[in-house]
Order: C-alpha cells, then structure tokens, then sequence
C-alpha cells in the first residue's frame, strides 16, 4: 500500500512539475508576441528568439533572465528582463536549473516554438 501512494505522489510532483515549467515558457511565448505586437510585426518576422540565463551578474542566490528578439527588420533587441531566485528557477525549468549548475551562462535560440 506504501508504494502505491509514493507512486500517487510522484506522478501529482511530477505533473505539478510539467505545469510549472510549461507555464514558465508559455509566459515567454506571451512575451514574444506581446512584442510583436507593439512592432505591428508577425511571427513570420522573426530570425531568432534567445533566451539568456546568467547568474554571474547578480550574486549567488538569483539568476537574470534576459529575452532577445532577431527579425528581418532589425537587429538583436533586448525585449525583457526578470531577476529569478535560483530555487524558483528550479521549480520553473528544471532543466536550465540544472545546467546553470555546471555553467555561468545559458542561452537558448527558442525560435522553433513561434514556427
């Protein structure tokens, strides 16, 4: 019976889990296309879509996510910023979460997921 309800519980975190992070990236899309938007441009107008995770830049316990857009009407620009605990990166995106732990940076080219 013990294992059963451990299985229960692993299967609740790891959805929660999935949920967290697809809310985290889904925020990003929202960015993006609030953005575009703003610009009177479409998805079809971007080159590139990088996110940046540094946490170098503001002490041991945050992280800095910076997110950049590429079109063909322009160059690289800066569209937003947040400054993130490292614990609630790691409940977001545990996988940037993990990486972070061997890197000082990670960038990521999401473009894939406005195609």
């Amino acid at each position: 019976m013990l294992l059963s309800v451990d299985i229960i519980k692993i299967v609740i975190l790891g959805g929660l889990a999935a949920y967290l992070a697809w809310r985290y990236r889904h925020k990003i899309y929202k960015e993006v296309n609030q953005w575009l938007n703003q610009n009177n441009l479409t998805k079809a107008a971007l080159t590139e879509v990088r996110v940046i995770y540094d946490h170098i830049s503001v002490g041991a316990r945050n992280i800095v996510r910076k997110l950049f857009v590429s079109t063909n009407q322009g160059p690289n620009q800066k569209i937003s910023e947040e400054i993130i605990s490292k614990e609630e990166l790691r409940k977001r995106d545990p996988e940037i979460y993990e990486w972070l732990q061997n890197h000082s940076c990670v960038e990521q080219n999401i473009l894939e997921q406005f195609q």
